[in-house]
């Protein structure tokens, strides 16, 4: 019974222990969402969130972020910029 226990014991420390990878986990592992949204037709109803897309694509997050909040607080925006809203603040 003990050596089951040890070898299970010894794998988990060696699980647990520091990465070998540099960087944040964040940085190694998180891919934006691809824009989805990129290719509609413009409106006077979307205008926002598509140039808000544009800077999303160009990785100019921060951009991205204030134009899709400013995009988020008219009435009838479309709920999936909060998705790219997090996105965003992921990124930044």
């Amino acid at each position: 019974m003990r050596g089951p226990v040890l070898f299970f014991s010894l794998i988990l420390i060696a699980c647990t222990g520091p990465s070998v990878e540099e960087g944040d986990a964040c940085d190694r592992h998180v891919v934006p969402y691809p824009d989805l949204i990129g290719q509609q037709e413009r409106t006077s109803l979307n205008g926002g969130y598509l140039d808000a897309m544009a800077h999303y694509t160009a990785a100019d997050y921060a951009t991205a972020r204030d134009g899709l909040i400013n995009y988020l607080s008219r009435k009838g925006a479309d709920k999936s910029a909060y998705m790219y809203l997090a996105c965003c603040y992921l990124e930044l």
